[in-house]
Formats: C-alpha cells, structure tokens, sequence
C-alpha cells in the first residue's frame, strides 16, 4: 500500500474557546470551573479511510487518511472587566491547561503518523486490523495521560506538565461587613 494523508506535522488549529464560565471574581470563576466535567480537551480522530486501486494496477493500493485534530480551552467571559493581576493568574492556567490539551493532541498525532508508517507496503488486506489497532493504542495513550498515575486529568504534576490551576490570590479582598 501507498498512504497519503491530509494533516501537517504538526497539525495546525486554533483552540476553540468553550465552554464559557462566568464569574466578577476568580473564587466565583473556580466555584463554576468546577462543575466542568473538563477545562478544556484536544486530541484527534481518524475521520476517514479509503482504499483506492488503479484499473491498470488492481493490486497496487493506496490508502488515504483523514484526520482532525482538536483543542478546546475554558473562556472566562468577564475576563475583559478582571483586574491585571486577575487577568494574568487566569492567562497562566491557560498556559498551563494548554500544555496539557496540547499533549493530547500530540499524542493522537504522534500515533496517526505511526499508523501511516505502518500502513506503508504492507497488503490492503491487514489495513483494517492495522487502523483498528493504531485506534486503540492511541486511546489507550489519551487514559494513561489522564489516569491518576500521569496527569490526573491535570489536577497533579507529572514529568513537563504542571498542575492545572487557578490561583484565586489576586481577588481583592471581600468588602467589610455592613454595620448593623
């Protein structure tokens, strides 16, 4: 087999920005962050494969992959009433939640690639077992990333990836109470 396919090393995208948390404050901003099953998400899917022959060459295949790969990033929607030093503990969880969405999208890309490799020159007839194996393997990379061992879905330090967290220390200081 031949393989072609439609995404560039590294894949290029633009974080999408959602969902969208509300909050005056970053302790109200992490009171909704929390009900979030995920700040954020990235990876990739393997979309569509086709195996095409030529009516001259019926034994010679090639095979076309279609990927897309994905990011998204929590927005905070009253970012732009935040003080500076609300604004940059927020800009630095995003730093942070980045990194870790961005592995995951190196992860799917890291095996997608690996799946063309292993596509190359071998029968059409093991493309299928090979796609559904490369499949696996890359989701079984994305939970070990995010299992407790690594990652913890970004709530421990592992290896490069910091904890993903919202300093809330830059909030002013709640009003004092009203006189009775």
């Amino acid at each position: 087999m031949k393989v072609t396919k439609n995404w560039t090393d590294p894949p290029t995208l633009t974080p999408e920005r959602t969902p969208t948390v509300s909050g005056k404050t970053l302790k109200a901003v992490l009171v909704e962050l929390k009900k979030l099953a995920e700040w954020g998400s990235g990876g990739g899917a393997i979309d569509d494969i086709q195996a095409n022959s030529p009516d001259s060459a019926p034994t010679q295949f090639t095979v076309n992959l279609t990927a897309t790969f994905t990011m998204t990033l929590v927005d905070w929607a009253d970012y732009k009433d935040a003080s500076t030093e609300q604004k940059a503990a927020w800009d630095a969880m995003i730093v942070k939640l980045r990194k870790h969405e961005q592995e995951h999208v190196r992860i799917s890309h890291s095996r997608f690639n690996k799946l063309v490799s292993d596509l190359k020159g071998k029968p059409v007839e093991t493309a299928s077992s090979l796609v559904a194996l490369a499949k696996s393997d890359e989701a079984q990379a994305q939970i070990d990333f995010d299992s407790p061992v690594q990652t913890d879905h970004g709530a421990k330090a592992f290896g490069k990836f910091p904890i993903v967290e919202l300093d809330t220390s830059s909030d002013p200081p709640p009003p004092p109470p009203k006189a009775p």
